[in-house]
């Protein structure tokens, strides 16, 4: 076999999904057998791993008795840092170069053929696409949902049959071979077929293209695999964009002949890998070497199936510093799964997020509905990154002219990251697919096939990927393999979503089990089916955890038109939020009238819509929470609407959000307890947790806005609006909000969550402040007093804390948590802290005029 590259492999250290290992690290590899393809962590054994070989086969290794030899799946756009400084910056790749030794061979897994040095564009896949891949058709861009798949069988006397649609048929190989299903399929050019009793009525059925079913066959062997038709989701076209409703009218059919469709480029997660199968394209003997080098010529016997053997990844990386690294040994660089909002990197395009813009938003606001916008308004301004010192949390950035934007640099500034954030108007970024109007087109190009392409239907000037972010612009090299200029507003940035999770509309598909997990995060391997790394996704279930901190007792066997009392108990165990004696002359439950601005205000469903057996459960809900709220949440239920309630809760002791308030709007549908309340957050626009978002939407398996079983999901009789208050303050604004994103919990104690975790508090922290600001500005009704004697008794502790922060101490004798204090967190407390003494000086809040600040470093200190 191939011998190993002594400069790439690299003893184990850190191991990642589908990276290619040596079993044999002191020495060569001698045997196609000695290296394999990492799948997954084995049980509770760290130290041991699944690892698929050439041959299709499942082995066990411990970390001793390997060497990473490669790691081709990383891809361009991926976020990474560095394997010999995994505490430093972090940086994004902008180019892969992967070459393969690709092998044939023989029934006893030995290599009849070597061919080195084949670049991936001198293979094809045995199924020419892959789900997920981008196609054209025409003026439309859609990705591969589904492929299906027509095998020739060969028998001994020359008959040959075609079965259809094989891969959801029974059909037994003689080789029991595992494959990861989204590259490979189970049927190749010469797999061994058995003919079994189950599955002889499939060949007996098929359409016999020689010969005829005879009883006594009992092997056969696939000739031929060819794609008979694919599902294909629609995701934008040249003349709409990306615009949903028009794709959705307008879109052609999800199912497609592969012949009339045009290949773009691979889904990320296609990259090539050990044990995959494929066929050459044109290549030629070497007479000078045993091996094949890949050429030009082009050959017309049928190829044979080949095996990929071994990879060899040169990637470039662009850090957050700027600098550029190329052609590096993929061995040296670690993919990471998971980062922070804080994160910046040249070419990225940002938005003004400091305090300063606040004010303009509250005043925007205040247009009677008593929603929330969205920071990050055109009101902002927008600039690009040009580098960021990860230690300090400083940005360099080139901000554009005021709107109306004209994409020409004002200046350049230095700043702390958490008073920027990504612009949602223009979200590029490296590798992106991109498409442009039509009219945005200067002129045709000519169209240049693919190696896997179907037929080229029409002109591919239109749609791109993006190959670099520089000077404010983005560089996008088009299907028609030209390569232009253009700026973020002149291309609409296709959307990412997995493969499983696409949508189509006018056949019954499959439906993919990915409810509960990020598909784009899992290995799947065929024959077994195996779950891969690490996951991430945009939501949270924290109802595991409220099963460990809060006990609830409940009685709900009385009948529903009975006047029974329903008693019910909560207990925090851990995490409570402090009470504070003085605020015992506000009642923690009231009935009152309602407040004009409440977010469900106008909802169809008012008042007792819901019959007599509805009012009754709102009571028993009302008596529940006037016995059982804890001492930092308050409740409004409203006399003229019982549909209706305010909430305003303390954050806890210990978490980012001490000493903060946070305000949610309950509404209790018609058919309630049947279906949980719809919850609604006053966020002012800021993102200070993963379960919160900007909009004012509650992610949580309890309110059934995010997938969950058993306890974890609203149940009718024991559910409650107590537990859903309280799960909120003490699991949502818990002391590492960073966790609650979901697939994150398996990062607590790893040094890729540490490095996340506390810049995360840092700013929920910020944004807590920033809220306080709003509160005091635009206070929910019915609260006013409340918000105002809070503060006015909590100033000075908050205060306090902030000067312990800015000193880079831990202020804990405040109830306060350990934060990240770098010179970015500092800047940007620092512009906070004179805008709080004002507005808590305003309210009559004691202690505060002592605190000034001054700032011991400047931004322009830090060379970015």
């Amino acid at each position: 076999m191939v011998a190993a590259d002594e400069e790439g492999v690299r003893t184990y250290t850190d191991l990642y999904s589908l990276d290619l290992l040596s079993f044999t690290p002191e020495r060569a590899i001698s045997r196609v057998l000695d290296c394999g393809l990492v799948l997954q962590l084995t049980g509770d054994d760290a130290d041991t791993f699944t690892v698929l070989r050439i041959d299709g086969s499942l082995v066990m290794k411990k970390a001793d008795d390997i060497a990473v030899m490669d790691r081709s799946t990383l891809y361009v756009g991926q976020i990474v840092g560095s394997a010999s400084d995994k505490g430093g910056q972090i940086g994004v790749v902008t180019g892969v170069t992967t070459m393969l030794g690709v092998v044939q061979l023989n029934s006893r897994c030995q290599p009849t053929k070597v061919v080195m040095g084949v670049p991936t564009a001198g293979v094809r896949r045995v199924r020419a696409l892959s789900p997920g891949d981008y196609v054209v058709s025409g003026q439309w861009l859609g990705r591969v949902v589904e492929v299906s798949l027509d095998i020739d069988v060969l028998f001994d006397d020359g008959a040959v049959c075609r079965v259809t649609d094989a891969e959801w048929k029974k059909i037994e190989l003689a080789e029991d071979r595992n494959y990861r299903p989204q590259t490979n399929t189970a049927f190749y050019p010469g797999a061994p077929v058995v003919i079994t009793r189950d599955s002889s009525d499939i060949f007996i059925d098929a359409q016999w293209l020689n010969g005829q079913w005879k009883p006594d066959r009992q092997e056969g062997k696939v000739t031929k695999v060819e794609m008979a038709g694919l599902l294909v989701c629609w995701i934008a076209s040249a003349e709409h964009g990306i615009e949903q409703r028009l794709l959705q009218e307008l879109a052609p059919l999800a199912y497609q002949n592969p012949g009339d469709l045009t290949y773009f480029c691979s889904d990320p997660d296609c990259a090539w890998a050990l044990a995959d199968h494929c066929f050459l394209i044109n290549t030629q003997e070497n007479n000078d070497h045993d091996e094949q080098q890949y050429t030009s010529s082009e050959s017309t016997a049928p190829p044979p199936t080949m095996t990929v053997g071994n990879t060899n990844t040169l990637v470039d990386v662009l850090w957050q510093d700027g600098t550029r690294q190329h052609m590096a040994r993929s061995t040296v660089i670690n993919p990471l799964s998971f980062t922070n909002e804080l994160n910046f990197f040249p070419g990225q395009y940002v938005v003004d997020n400091s305090p300063a813009g606040d004010d303009f938003i509250d005043a925007a606001a205040v247009d009677g509905t008593g929603d929330d916008p969205v920071c990050g308004s055109t009101t902002r301004r927008i600039g690009f990154v040009k580098s960021q010192t990860s230690k300090d949390q400083m940005v360099k950035v080139s901000w554009f002219k005021a709107a109306p934007i004209c994409w020409e640099v004002e200046c350049d500034d230095i700043v702390s990251a958490y008073d920027l954030r990504r612009d949602p108007d223009h979200s590029v970024f490296y590798g992106d697919v991109v498409v442009r109007l039509l009219s945005n087109v200067s002129e045709s190009t000519p169209v240049v096939q693919q190696p896997q392409a179907m037929s080229a239907s029409s002109s591919l000037s239109w749609v791109g990927r993006v190959v670099d972010l520089r000077d404010g612009h983005v560089q996008v090299e088009w299907g028609d393999s030209s390569t232009s200029t253009v700026l973020p507003h002149e291309i609409s940035v296709v959307h990412k979503e997995h493969y499983t999770q696409l949508e189509w509309a006018d056949v019954d598909a499959p439906q993919a089990d990915n409810e509960q997990h990020d598909p784009e995060d899992a290995t799947e391997v065929e024959g077994g089916m195996v779950d891969g790394s690490v996951g991430s996704a945009d939501e949270v279930d924290v109802l595991t955890a409220a099963i460990q901190n809060v006990e609830v007792q409940e009685d709900l066997n009385g009948d529903d038109d009975s006047d029974e009392e329903y008693d019910q108990t909560v207990m925090i165990k851990s995490g409570d939020a402090i009470a504070d004696d003085d605020l015992s002359k506000f009642q923690r439950f009231n009935v009152v009238k309602s407040h004009p601005d409440h977010h469900y205000i106008d909802t169809t469903h008012e008042g007792s819509s819901g019959g007599r057996r509805w009012v009754k459960t709102v009571q028993k809900e009302w008596k529940i929470l006037e016995n059982s709220l804890p001492e930092t949440i308050y409740v409004h239920a409203f006399e003229d609407r019982m549909d209706l309630l305010r909430v305003v809760m303390v954050g806890a002791s210990g978490t980012p959000y001490h000493d903060g308030l946070f305000f949610f709007d309950l509404q209790l549908p018609p058919s309630y307890p049947a279906v949980p309340p719809q919850v609604f957050y006053h966020s002012f626009g800021l993102r200070l947790n993963p379960n919160l978002y900007e909009s004012g939407r509650v992610c949580l398996s309890l309110l059934n806005t995010f997938g969950g079983e058993g306890t974890e999901v609203w149940s009718p009789a024991i559910s409650s609006i107590l537990q859903v208050v309280v799960s909120l303050q003490a699991l949502v604004l818990n002391d590492q909000p960073y966790y609650n994103e979901a697939g994150y919990q398996g990062l607590v104690g790893m040094p890729e969550g540490r490095r996340n975790a506390l810049p995360y508090s840092g700013n929920a922290f910020l944004l807590t402040l920033r809220t306080a600001l709003h509160l005091l500005r635009r206070t929910p009704k019915g609260f006013e007093e409340f918000v105002r004697d809070h503060f006015r008794r909590r100033g000075r502790y908050v205060l306090d804390t902030c000067q312990a922060y800015l000193l880079e101490g831990v202020p804990a004798d405040n109830g306060s948590m350990e934060l990240s204090c770098s010179l970015g967190f500092r800047i940007a407390l620092a512009k906070l802290v004179p805008m709080l003494v004002a507005a808590f000086t305003d309210i009559g809040a004691q202690g505060c005029d002592h605190h000034t600040v001054t700032s011991h470093h400047h931004p322009t200190d830090v060379l970015v």
